[in-house]
């Protein structure tokens, strides 16, 4: 085993990892960091749909050296387009990039995206946690200490499986509803089984012991304390001090906008 430099993020699906993991990038990374409009001579984003918006073309993103990193959309979802290539950017791509057509731009934005490896779990299954711990410890490009979104009150997991109903693909997409569907039963299995037995809440996460760090959904919703659930991130990971929270606040704040009327 390895400790590598890439960060396991594991959390219900539904519940702001991605926001979360957007957030993370600007204090994990050096370089110009800015929440800007997203303009019309830009490279366009594809799929891009903000229906009922009042800027239908370019959404305000988070942006790194000029290059899109993450936005918005008008579900209240937060998107990073990167992200939505089918593989996983790492030592092997990176030396092949000139013969897979990638810039040394792109390359740098790969890097920033993927040094966070997302993965989805309940904290209502150990098989879950112990799958994702087993990736963390045989895969030597990750740290071997996996960060857990998690949450203290089960209405924040409620509210998740509300977040992951919103996704939704044409009738085209089989697989992806089907995974979608798989999911919210197991949400509301997880949601019962919390209700049923309150006092074993977590109990599965906390038996990880140290090779686990927990974010805390419920703390999320208000600036302060979820600066404190970053500043503890890059405190644990012994990450160095990149004072990058004013942009970090501006973007959480336009998601934290978002959710208003999802969680008051």
């Amino acid at each position: 085993m390895a400790i590598g430099s890439k960060i396991v993020l594991s959390w219900p699906p539904g519940s702001c990892g991605d926001m979360v993991r957007s957030c993370l990038y600007p204090l994990m990374h050096k370089g110009n960091w800015e929440y800007r409009q997203w303009e019309e001579h830009e490279t366009p984003i594809f799929g891009w749909n903000t229906s009922g918006t009042g800027n239908a073309q370019n959404p305000k993103a988070l942006v790194w050296n000029n290059n899109l990193i993450s936005y918005n959309d008008n579900l209240g979802q937060t998107q990073t387009p990167t992200m939505w290539k089918h593989f996983r950017w790492n030592a092997f791509l990176f030396d092949k990039k000139e013969l897979l057509g990638v810039t040394p731009s792109d390359a740098d934005v790969n890097n920033i995206v993927y040094s966070i490896h997302k993965r989805h779990h309940l904290d209502t299954s150990m098989d879950m946690m112990i799958e994702i711990q087993n990736e963390a410890y045989r895969d030597d490009s990750l740290n071997p200490v996996v960060t857990y979104i998690s949450c203290r009150d089960t209405k924040y997991l409620k509210l998740s499986q509300e977040n992951w109903s919103l996704k939704s693909y044409g009738d085209n997409h089989y697989w992806a509803n089907q995974e979608i569907g798989w999911w919210d039963k197991k949400i509301a299995e997880a949601i019962e089984l919390r209700n049923n037995n309150p006092e074993k809440i977590n109990h599965n996460v906390f038996e990880l012991g140290d090779r686990k760090h927990m974010m805390f959904l419920d703390d999320f919703f208000e600036w302060e304390t979820f600066r404190q659930e970053l500043e503890w991130f890059i405190g644990f990971y012994d990450m160095e001090y990149i004072d990058n929270y004013d942009v970090v606040k501006q973007f959480w704040q336009a998601w934290r906008d978002e959710q208003r009327i999802k969680v008051e």
